[in-house]
């Protein structure tokens, strides 16, 4: 196998893998409610405790470092921001995928901690295309389609929602 090979072969083996873990997970329960928003989700907590014995099971297992990047701005002035990582890592070969968000400033270590955890929670969902059903989602789909958000719960049409142009949401 050349080098060149190496990474195409590895990345087939990490798809393989994350398919694998796709085809076993259930929705995630939303277990929490949000009373600000009047809204349910699944806590931290709630999500690693469902992904993680499938995550094992089919070789794969997921770290959340945080880290600083540095940049320079537009003046060229050096600047650092902290960025939260989420990386899903083939525990075969060690190859991963890796996605990042930029964390917002923030000094009260507490509100620090509701940004962080809120971050790691997000980058999990999307990462790994866990199914949760996301009300703030839900209420920015229906902004884009010209729609106005529901003020009570709506009710089930029995199908999947359509996106402008036909197809699922």
């Amino acid at each position: 196998m050349t080098e060149r090979e190496q990474p195409k072969n590895l990345n087939a083996l990490l798809a393989k893998k994350i398919l694998d873990f796709q085809k076993e997970v259930e929705a995630i329960v939303k277990d929490k409610k949000n009373p600000f928003h009047k809204s349910n989700y699944a806590d931290i907590n709630g999500i690693i405790g469902a992904i993680k014995p499938i995550l094992a099971k089919t070789g794969l297992c997921v770290v959340q470092p945080l880290e600083l990047a540095h940049f320079q701005d537009n003046e060229g002035k050096l600047k650092t921001v902290e960025i939260i990582k989420c990386e899903i890592i083939d525990t075969d070969t060690g190859f991963g995928l890796t996605s990042s968000m930029i964390l917002p400033p923030e000094k009260n270590p507490q509100d620090r901690g509701k940004i962080i955890t809120y971050y790691r929670r997000y980058l999990l969902q999307s990462a790994l295309c866990l199914q949760a059903e996301d009300d703030a989602g839900e209420t920015a789909a229906k902004k884009f389609r010209g729609e106005k958000p529901a003020k009570s719960k709506p009710k089930s049409s029995g199908g999947p929602k359509k996106f402008p142009g036909g197809g699922p949401l």
